[in-house]
């Protein structure tokens, strides 16, 4: 599978991409390097506009090579963002896969503040853990070989032909 993607930030510093897979009804998004607001809700504008994007498609979010310069004043942005944005937000589960205890704590404030929101939200430490609840399991392999293409190519595609 040829990515074909492009890196929507130039700084070698930080990386963050998605991927889209409609056949698998999944969002995948990767991070890394120093990450802050902009950069996510950057990430979250350009997949709700890609042509394969459906609000109600789950999502996997590797937070797990960031840095998240983001505090809870900023994260209660995010929330403004998705109130003002409903076609991005539906009924979906979102895995955050996390690798430090500031990662965890912002995954669990933004599970704490997401009242109005129909997005099911957890967090895990592995991948194999995330992928389960968001009930791929049997994209395991697909979903561990994207991360690692996000990884080294740069920008935002989904695998539709």
């Amino acid at each position: 599978m040829n990515l074909n993607i492009h890196n929507i930030n130039e700084s070698i510093q930080k990386r963050a991409v998605f991927f889209i897979s409609p056949e698998r009804k999944l969002i995948i998004e990767y991070y890394s390097g120093y990450i802050y607001l902009s950069d996510i809700l950057k990430i979250k504008s350009n997949a709700g506009e890609h042509k394969d994007f459906s609000k109600d498609f789950n999502v996997l979010i590797d937070f797990r090579d960031a840095e998240l310069k983001i505090n809870v004043n900023e994260l209660l942005n995010l929330f403004q963002f998705a109130k003002e944005n409903p076609q991005l937000i539906g009924n979906r589960r979102e895995a955050y896969l996390t690798s430090n205890p500031e990662q965890v704590v912002l995954g669990t404030l933004f599970e704490k503040y997401k009242q109005d929101l129909p997005i099911e939200s957890n967090i895990f430490s592995t991948l194999g853990a995330g992928v389960l609840w968001i009930s791929a399991l049997n994209n395991f392999t697909w979903i561990e070989n994207t991360i690692e293409k996000l990884k080294s190519e740069n920008g935002n595609s989904s695998d539709k032909k």
